[in-house]
């Protein structure tokens, strides 16, 4: 482009220009080989053409030449932006942001926007389906502001369109913004979700709400979305994370949702501008706002686009020429060329008189757009152009307010219109021309931090921002198919959400198993490693406190294998930062193959802030080094590289830097890690400025002057609405109740955020008098909010104000402290991790009203001076003032008489008495009458003619200070008073005596009627001599007076306005004390300040002009003191004078400067609107239009007006916050709708408190074991819905706010503090809500140093207990709980003291129990289940907060709150009745002293253990243990029978089988008499036994005598059978001559019946032989090849070969040939012989057995077998 010299100004003469151009090129090309392209004649003159590099000089030197510049190829701006952050790389491998979604929570989305569209390739992969009346690209949104479902922006800012353009907008792939003026985003097939938390109601559209911005994000993550950008903030935030929106951002991260947060754009904090350069020279200057400060939001810097584009305007002036952006924003288009005048900042007198005709050229700032533009065309202009202030930086303003203008009214950039201010001063005339062309032109410092974006780090030193976007001069969507450019950290956001969506698109196509946590944390890794590093033109890179890691770049992102991270991070906070510190990044390689990196790091960086020096430099002194040179990270494998990051520990600074690690692999981008480090103490600098009343200079005043209004300063209220600095001088305060200075607060200047804040008072010896809280939080205001702010912009809290009180704990009460000299404490701290700084401000506490000495003097020219010297010991007498008795005011002289001031009155008889007030610098007044001449007595106040009240005149008095209260007693009595002279003894006010006091006042308690009361005043001297009297009356008026009015109505119900603008009226009125014309009580009716004439009938009629701004005439009648009104609205046509509005009927919604009300409804309990019983609770909404609107909606319902243009709507409202949206529509053509939202705040329960310590006692006192001791009040306190005051004595331990996001799993904290606490003191616990709500409760101390005494009787340690008896346990002690008793380790008895509530013990409750949950409190664990209930008895309440999961849980807490209510009531009740009427302490059974008997009849004999256990109220206790035995009769235990032997000890025998059991004596033994005993038979005997003790046992048993059966044996075999002891048997075996055998058997003992087993042939025969003889048979059985048979041991048998027939006693011949008892041989087998003798059978012998004294056989066992036998033989003999 080449420019020739001698430029047009304005527009030129283009054939001229243009021929003179044909011969300078004609020129130019015989020396210069040029190819001309374009040429210019009418506003620029010159040529564009083709020509080499080399050959520009030789162009340059031509004659005419003036300038030379390469023409720039231009990329459209949106192509910059994706072209510099990679998303146009990754766009051709198909990522383009399909099938992810991004919540937008800002202002609000056009869905129509032609640009807010999917391809079909978006479509088919879109994520969400469209909700009704939205689209597929935005499928869902919702208004939060205002409760709606409108999404677009109606005002101005259109900022979330913007917003949602760059991340998404998809205006196809011609999009351009020079040509088509369409635009794509990062992410241009991306769904967006429209969060709007901006209101469209413009009153509040400039900010949005902590709850809507919670409920937007929490919505954003349960409507699926992946990405939520929040680009919105305010500055200097802090890094709180469990509240708000940092907590919600917090959840959504955990959820896998990436939340990005715009930086904000304050430049650093410290500069007047805005911008990097610091005018304090402050370290501590970061600005990033909140919520990016959250320790979960990934904040976003900015950093400038290469180029912006601007609707092009065509500057030139003589020798130049400029491309300037503009914006159209009112009037008609007009293209044509004008000069421009600079008219300042369009305030009237700097609009100079040569703009008519000509356009104004104005700077935005000092008076509104309107003004601007009205002042302007008031001097002629034609044209306005109002470009951007230096704050307001190159965005063109949008601008409110001028929509009517009638000529063209555009906007500038800054940058731009400073320019032309800057050549039009330079004294030539500039002229512009506006085109329709979008063009791009140089962005100011391109790919580099934008000068706004806000630095870090947090007050916390963590580091932030973490991530930069392109944010300076960005061109993207706005409403209704329009464009525009915006800078900021706004714009910058978007773009790197964009940019995640992209990524997020490729790890879930790379990686769909990645889980959507570890996929955020992958996306922040990846942009943070490989982000771009702005470097300065000196190669020196920004530093990351500005700009986080770098420009984001998505396809290197995409495309890393390598991550580096810092303890999980990929940043490292080294916050502070004094010696060498190792800092040791882990390597994670994600990829499939080995990855080698090298080293390096850039310089250490430190920052310079001061202007014209650069930002950042490299440090020579200061290092970051590895031993490590190249690393090679394994595939999925980790390596870790340590770093030493060396600081100079010299002057505290700043320093940071990044740790890189380069590739050599193409397709392994570079990755780095940033760091960030303070060195020095980081606590040093002041978190609050300097107080006024310190010796040193405050950073304030240093920078705005010593008369800066912003400054740590005490101040005080009057009267609860006005706040007034008590500076140095007025340090003074006086807590006397008056409403003048009672309170004294701190007005902090923060130069810091911090996270806390306390505040507490001091005496004079620096002792803590009263804790007062502390605030969270803390944003300090940045510099540049601060020029032109007139008002003191210090943070103050009132609620952390002192009412001058102490809590008396012997008196159980607040009173004012001491006089004297205080300090007002205020710690603060940057974070839990720094420690506390604190500032301290005096002041004197003075409650001392001035003593005033008066005296009268007579002057000689008959006037009368009062003499008045005034003395004040405390704070000191500021002015003293009088009035004389007419009410005029005394001039004071204050020179005449030192030390006093006079006053003087012309007519003492006319003005009958000087009223004199003196006041002392704490504003304590003290007032006193003076009366003149001979004046007795006077009513100097509304008495002294008469006076009108109703029930809320206030009881005021000149004469004596008053409390606030009502006029009129609730006792039916009200105050006459007044002054008497000294003579005066006594003063009868209708016959009631008055109270007169030293200084002469008098007071008397008069009784009242409503109406018309009559008072005679009488003065009396001592000796009742009448020494004057004066009357007076009283007018009680509670009713006010009854009026109509109305006038002539429209169809719309209004009142109708004649052409003339004036409105005929008629009415009524009527009262039932004043009447019309009354002289005394006049009933008057006015309009305005037109009084109406009333007939005496009471009707009127009336012409009024109302005001053209006036929409309603309001008539009012008065009675004197009651006041009636009727609005009239009045039938108007719409105009901005004229705008709808409405009266509320509830003061709490009613907002005076706002036409629907207060957008913050607070209710408490008590406000009457609120309908508490029904369920869910609804507050009415009601109130009066001023005129009829088109539409009123409230919660999307048409409300309903009735004749008088009145609605009222009940609305169901929450514990906590509730937001109610309306609309309202006006009447007109084209009348926009309001879109708006109420948010009540309601709370009507009581805070929850569970107490751990100290143990409450039941009786409600607290009992410490020592005259004085520490009590630790400790537990966990909460509120359910806006915070709390937790205080002791008056001092608050724990306290929290935060109204916008309500609840107690929010605001639930634990607390611990020491109280100091004394026999016989009373401690406050207090705990407050915002609301009003609360419980107080007075606790006792009682100091109880004395153990309790037990007593046991009946019984003895170590005793012996043989017969019954009862044992006794008594406890006693003054304040005895309970005893327990136990025996053996088991509880026997339990008792307790009857409660008796402790003198003074307290509660008092205002508000509901909350419900949420009820849980036990301060109960013993010791007491019965019953007294660990919560409840508000005297024992301390306490209840806790729950989640429940059904209704019926929800009944049965509902339900158990109503009978904590109910208990609370009743505990209440029974503290009042105490108090009412105090009994004698209860002593004795059952309070002081318990009595358990117990009986030992039941007890087991044995050793037991008595232990009893006597507890008092303050935990000391009495252990006693009882050793005794109980001695019991001994038992005999053994078998019921037994057999004994009767070879043996039979008595040894039985005590052998029968043990005695004693519970003393271990060896005791049976006795018993066996002569009954008998063989073989059980014989019953009696076994005794004694004990040492003579108790006696028996015990019956059956006895046995019975020997053992034995086996004997013999020669031929054995025989078993009950033998005697030592006895022995022969068994012989012989064959005789017949083959038999003869078995012989006999023992040597009696004869016994046994068993005998013989080795003999099984197949014989077997004879029983007796003398030879045959006697009979025996039968035997074969048993193991034996022959057995049961016989007596003495017997002989015959085992015979033949059958026998011979019948019994005959020989049987042939075979026996030898006689009875012959001897014989035996046979060759063994036989005695052939012969044998004959056999007889024989009974045993029956002689007697002297071992047992048994006869026989009588006895033995067996007998049954012999008997048996014997009948045998019996019957074969017969036979």
């Amino acid at each position: 482009m080449v420019l020739l010299t001698g430029q047009p100004s304005g527009r030129g003469a283009e054939k001229t220009n243009l021929a003179e151009l044909s011969r300078t090129i004609s020129a130019i090309q015989s020396k210069v080989p040029i190819k001309v392209d374009r040429r210019f004649g009418m506003l620029l003159k010159g040529f564009s053409a083709w020509v080499e590099t080399a050959d520009i000089p030789t162009l340059r030197a031509q004659p005419g030449v003036a300038s030379v510049k390469p023409v720039r190829a231009y990329q459209p701006v949106d192509d910059d932006t994706n072209l510099a952050t990679g998303a146009t790389a990754v766009g051709k491998t198909g990522l383009d942001g399909r099938g992810t979604v991004v919540s937008i929570v800002d202002t609000g989305i056009d869905i129509k926007h032609q640009d807010m569209r999917l391809d079909a390739d978006g479509t088919s992969h879109a994520k969400l389906k469209a909700v009704n009346g939205f689209t597929d690209k935005v499928p869902y949104g919702y208004n939060f502001a205002d409760r709606n479902t409108n999404v677009k922006d109606t005002t101005d800012s259109q900022h979330g369109m913007h917003v949602a353009g760059i991340v998404a907008a998809n205006g196809g792939p011609t999009a351009n913004a020079a040509t088509n003026g369409r635009v794509n985003g990062a992410a241009p097939n991306a769904q967006l979700l429209a969060m709007k938390v901006f209101s469209n109601d413009p009153e509040k559209s400039a900010s949005a709400y902590t709850d809507d911005i919670v409920a937007a994000i929490e919505e954003s993550v349960r409507h699926g979305a992946d990405v939520i950008n929040m680009s919105l903030g305010s500055p200097d935030g802090v890094d709180s994370s469990d509240q708000g929106e940092a907590l919600a951002i917090a959840n959504a991260q955990h959820a896998g949702v990436q939340v990005l947060v715009a930086a904000g754009n304050e430049g650093v904090a410290t500069s007047v501008n805005g911008d990097e350069y610091d005018t304090v020279e402050r370290l501590d200057n970061g600005s990033l706002g909140s919520p990016a400060t959250a320790p979960a939001a990934w904040s976003v810097a900015s950093i400038n686009n290469s180029h912006k584009v601007v609707t092009a305007a065509n500057a030139s002036w003589d020798g130049g020429s400029a491309v300037v952006g503009y914006q159209q924003q009112a009037g008609p288009v007009d293209l044509n060329v004008h000069k421009l005048i600079v008219a300042g900042t369009g305030q009237p007198d700097q609009v100079p008189a040569e703009v008519k005709g000509n356009w104004a050229l104005i700077e935005r700032g000092d008076i509104t757009f309107a003004d601007k533009v009205k002042n302007a065309a008031a001097k002629g202009a034609t044209g306005v152009i109002i470009f951007n202030n230096a704050n307001g930086g190159n965005d063109i303003p949008g601008m409110a307010g001028i929509e009517a203008a009638t000529i063209p009214v555009s906007g500038m950039g800054h940058d731009d219109g400073q320019k032309l201010v800057d050549v039009a001063k330079s004294g030539k005339d500039v002229s512009i021309q506006l085109t329709k062309s979008n063009q791009l032109v140089d962005n100011p410092d391109p790919l580099l931090a934008s000068s706004f974006t806000s630095w870090g780090a947090t007050p916390d030193l963590n580091f932030k921002p973490e991530i930069a976007g392109i944010g300076g001069s960005v061109y993207s969507t706005v409403n209704d198919n329009k464009y525009d450019v915006k800078s900021g950290t706004s714009m910058a956001t978007p773009n790197v959400a964009g940019l995640t969506s992209l990524m997020l698109q490729s790890l879930r196509s790379k990686e769909p198993g990645l889980s959507p946590v570890d996929a955020d944390t992958r996306i922040r890794t990846a942009f943070s490693n490989t982000a771009v590093r702005p470097t300065t033109s000196d190669g020196v890179p920004q530093a990351p406190r500005q700009i986080g890691a770098g420009l984001a770049q998505v396809d290197r992102a995409v495309a890393t294998k390598v991550l580096a991270t810092v303890n999980g991070s990929p940043n490292a906070a080294l916050k502070e930062i004094t010696s060498p510190r190792k800092v040791n990044v882990t390597l994670t390689n994600i990829g499939d193959k080995p990855q080698t990196l090298t080293t390096g790091q850039t310089c250490v960086i430190n920052e310079s802030h001061t202007p014209g020096q650069p930002l950042t430099e490299c440090s020579t002194t200061e290092h970051a080094t590895t031993a490590t040179k190249t690393v090679t990270v394994p595939a999925h494998g980790t390596v870790n590289v340590s770093w030493t990051v060396t600081p100079n520990p010299g002057q505290a600074h700043w320093l940071e830097g990044w740790l890189t690690f380069s590739s050599a692999d193409p397709s392994q981008p570079d990755v780095a890690v940033p760091y960030l480090g303070f060195v020095g103490d980081w606590n040093a600098e002041n978190i609050i400025d300097t107080p006024v009343y310190a010796n040193t200079p405050s950073l304030m005043s240093q920078v705005f002057g010593k008369d800066t209004p912003h400054k740590t300063v005490l101040a005080s209220d009057i009267l609860g609405s006005t706040t007034i600095e008590r500076g140095v001088g007025a340090n003074y305060f006086s807590p006397n109740g008056d409403g003048v200075v009672d309170t004294i607060f701190a007005r902090t200047m923060l130069l810091r955020s911090a996270q806390e804040l306390k505040f507490s008072v001091a005496d004079a010896h620096g002792n803590t008098v009263r804790e007062l809280g502390s605030d969270r939080d803390l944003q300090h205001i940045v510099l540049n909010k601060l020029p032109g702010e007139l008002r003191n912009a210090a943070d103050e809290d009132i609620d952390r104000s002192w009412d001058g009180t102490v809590w008396d704990a012997k008196k159980g009460t607040f009173v004012t402290a001491p006089e004297g000299n205080y300090t007002f404490k205020v710690q603060a701290r940057l974070s839990p991790n720094f420690g506390w700084q604190t500032v301290t401000m005096p002041f004197v506490l003075d409650v001392t009203a001035p003593k005033l000495a008066t005296s009268v003097r007579k002057n000689t020219d008959g006037t009368a001076s009062v003499i008045v010297k005034a003395t004040d010991s405390g704070s000191g007498t500021a002015r003293v003032v009088a009035q004389d008795g007419s009410g005029a005011t005394l001039t004071a002289d204050t020179k005449s008489m030192p030390g006093a001031t006079v006053f003087t009155v012309a007519d003492p008889t006319a003005a009958k008495y000087v009223q004199v007030t003196g006041v002392d610098r704490a504003l304590n007044t003290t007032t006193s009458i003076v009366l003149l001449e001979d004046t007795v007595l006077t009513t100097p106040d509304r008495l002294s003619t008469g006076a009108v009240v109703n029930a809320e005149t206030p009881d005021s008095s000149s004469v004596s200070q008053v409390k606030a209260q009502p006029f009129l007693r609730d006792d039916k009595t009200l105050p006459i008073r007044g002054v008497a002279s000294a003579d005066v003894a006594r003063v009868l006010v209708n016959g009631v005596e008055a109270v007169i006091d030293a200084d002469h006042h008098f007071t008397a308690m008069v009784g009242w009627d409503e109406g018309h009361n009559t008072y005679e005043i009488v003065a009396q001297d001592a000796a009742g001599k009448v020494l004057g009297r004066s009357t007076s009356w009283v007018d009680v008026d509670l009713k006010g007076p009854q009026l109509t009015a109305d006038a002539a109505r429209s169809s719309a119900n209004l009142a109708t306005i004649a052409k003339d603008g004036s409105v005929q009226l008629s009415g009524t009125v009527s009262d039932d004390q004043a009447k019309v014309g009354d002289n005394r009580r006049p009933l008057t009716v006015t309009i305005g300040k037109q009084k109406v004439d009333v007939n005496p009938d009471g009707t009127f009629k009336a012409t009024v002009k109302p005001s053209t701004s006036a929409t309603q005439i309001v008539v009012t009648a008065t009675d004197g003191v009651n006041i009636t009104t009727v609005s009239l609205p009045l039938d108007r046509p719409v105009s901005a004078d004229n705008a709808l509005e409405i009266t509320f009927d509830d003061p709490a919604i009613a907002d005076t400067y706002s036409p629907f009300g207060q957008p913050n409804v607070f209710l408490d309990a008590k406000n009457p609107h609120v309908d508490a019983g029904s369920n869910p609770r609804t507050y009415t909404i009601s109130g009066t239009f001023n005129r009829a609107p088109k539409s009123f909606t409230i919660e999307g319902k048409e409300v309903q007006l009735d004749s008088a243009l009145h609605f009222s709507v009940k609305v169901p409202i929450n514990q906590g916050l509730t937001r109610i949206g309306y609309t309202v529509t006006d009447t007109g053509t084209g009348a926009q709708t309001l879109e708006s939202a109420w948010r009540v705040f309601y709370d009507s329960k009581i805070p929850g408190i569970h107490l751990d310590e100290p143990r409450i006692d039941e009786d409600g006192a607290i009992y410490i074991t020592k005259p004085s001791q520490d009590v630790t009040f400790a537990g966990q306190v909460w509120d359910n819905a806006f915070g709390y005051n937790l205080a002791v004595n008056g001092n608050i331990i724990t306290n929290y706010t935060n109204i916008w996001d309500p609840g107690a799993n929010i605001n639930k904290r634990g607390f611990s503090e020491d109280v100091k606490a004394s026999d016989g003191d009373r401690i406050l616990l207090g705990l407050y809500d915002l609301m009003g709500n609360g419980l107080e409760q007075v606790i006792p101390v009682v100091s109880d140093t004395k153990d309790p005494e037990v007593e046991v009787a009946g019984v003895k340690p170590g005793e012996v207990v043989s017969t019954p008896t009862t044992i006794t346990v008594k406890a006693s002690d003054a304040h005895l709980r309970n005893m327990k008793v136990t025996l053996d380790g088991k509880q026997v008895a339990f008792k307790a003291t009857t409660v008796v509530p402790a003198k003074g013990a307290e509660v008092s409750l205002d508000g509901e129990p909350d419900d949420t949950a009820i849980t036990s409190g301060s109960a013993s664990a010791s007491a019965p289940p019953s007294s660990a209930s919560a409840s508000a008895s005297p024992s301390a309440l306490a209840t806790e907060s729950a989640t429940r999961s059904n209704d019926a849980a929800t009944q049965a807490e509902q339900a158990a709150a109503k009978k904590v209510a109910a208990k609370a009531a009743a505990a209440q009740a029974a503290v009042n009745k105490e108090a009412a009427a105090p009994t004698p302490t209860k002593t004795g059974e059952g309070y002081t002293q318990l009595t358990v008997k117990l009986p030992t009849t039941s007890l087991v004999a044995g050793p037991h253990q008595l232990a009893v256990t006597a507890t008092d109220r303050a935990e000391r206790r009495t252990d006693v243990a009882v050793p005794f035995t109980v001695d019991a009769a001994p038992r005999i235990e053994g078998p019921s029978a037994i057999t004994v032997n009767p070879d043996e000890n039979v008595l040894d025998q039985i005590r052998a089988a029968y043990k005695v059991v004693d519970d003393l004596d271990a060896h005791l033994v049976v006795n018993a008499n066996l002569t009954g005993l008998v063989m073989d038979k059980a014989v019953p005997v009696v076994l005794t036994a004694v004990d040492s003790a003579g108790h006696v046992v028996t015990k019956t048993v059956q006895v046995t005598l019975q020997r053992p059966e034995r086996t004997l044996a013999g020669k031929c075999g054995t025989m078993k059978g009950r033998f005697a002891k030592g006895d022995s048997i022969s068994i012989t075996c012989r064959t005789d001559d017949n083959g038999d055998i003869i078995v012989t058997v006999k023992n040597a003992g009696p004869t016994v019946l046994g068993t005998l087993a013989l080795n003999v042939p099984t197949d014989r025969k077997i004879l029983v032989l007796e003398d030879g003889k045959v006697v009979g048979t025996a039968k035997a059985r074969v048993v193991n090849g034996k022959v057995m048979l049961d016989v007596p041991s003495k017997i002989t048998l015959d085992f015979t070969n033949a059958d026998s027939t011979q019948s019994p006693g005959k020989d049987q011949p042939g075979r026996h040939g030898s006689k009875p008892g012959s001897g014989h041989s035996n046979g060759s087998n063994g036989s005695t012989g052939s012969q044998a003798p004959h056999r007889h059978y024989q009974l045993p012998s029956t002689g007697g057995d002297p071992a047992t004294g048994a006869t026989g056989l009588v006895g033995l066992a067996g007998l049954a077998a012999v008997i048996a036998m014997a009948a045998t033989v019996v019957r074969k003999a017969r036979r």
